[in-house]
């Protein structure tokens, strides 16, 4: 799965990540945990088989990695995936494929000053529960301002679900079905001053919400990131369109790409 996040990161112009041993630690004993006890949580309950610390932070003060605080980035992350393999073997692609067709996890896996990154797996012994774990800690001194910009979808992709993967945080209000996230990953501080989406052939606009850091409800964004997301599920072999302005920095960007659905 390592592997995989540095190939797409490679493809899209982005520093590949290094593993980090003791947030690989952190993220091997929550995955123990999520499938020990059946959960897609990241909080672990005290007297639970597995428990390690109550959350991210306490598992990882637990193994000594000491993390630092810089405004305006995400100090840590953790994203949990976990399934059963009575439906069929997960592939490691599809641990994959599945981060990013969330919001936050794909967040997490394309951020351009991401550096170091945990991952951990854990397979229940006789049954079927899987689980894997990506961890992130802010380290000192790993915190670096870039001029990289990363769009997702990429131009010209095809075959895209039509709406995101399901997640414990939902970034909208209860009632509103998240369609296939759009998302911008910058390296530095994004303002954000028109992103819209229409359909290809005839410029309908759809009906999305901006996600940046400064409305982020589950206050994980991050200062160069921002997401659109469609009110509902996305329409089934349709090419849509994206424009976007905005500044990176102090840099002023203007991006447009396409993207189809599956059908």
């Amino acid at each position: 799965m390592f592997s995989f996040i540095n190939l797409v990161r490679a493809t899209m112009g982005l520093p590949e990540l290094a593993r980090q041993p003791l947030v690989d630690l952190t993220a091997q004993a929550h995955a123990q945990y999520a499938v020990a006890n059946k959960s897609t949580a990241v909080e672990e309950t005290a007297g639970s088989a597995c428990f390690t610390g109550a959350d991210l932070t306490a598992r990882l003060s637990a193994v000594g990695a000491q993390t630092t605080e810089v405004m305006g980035l995400r100090q840590r992350s953790e994203v949990v995936l976990a399934y059963q393999a009575s439906a069929g073997e997960p592939q490691t692609w599809d641990y994959v494929n599945d981060t990013l067709n969330s919001l936050y996890g794909r967040m997490v896996v394309l951020d351009p000053r991401l550096q170091q990154i945990g991952v951990g797996a854990s397979a229940e012994p006789g049954g079927t529960g899987r689980s894997m774990v990506l961890d992130t800690a802010l380290l000192p001194g790993a915190a670096t301002t870039n001029n990289l910009l990363a769009l997702w979808p990429r131009d010209g992709a095809t075959g895209l679900p039509l709406r995101m993967a399901a997640m414990n945080m939902t970034p909208l209000e209860s009632g509103v079905t998240q369609g296939y996230p759009i998302t911008v990953h910058a390296g530095a501080a994004l303002q954000v001053s028109r992103f819209v989406l229409t359909t290809a052939t005839d410029g309908q606009v759809v009906a999305t919400t901006v996600l940046t850091a400064a409305n982020d409800r589950n206050r994980f964004f991050a200062e160069g990131e921002a997401a659109l997301l469609p009110h509902a599920p996305l329409l089934a072999g349709t090419t849509y369109r994206v424009e976007f302005d905005g500044t990176v920095g102090v840099t002023a960007v203007h991006r447009s790409w396409s993207f189809t659905t599956a059908r």
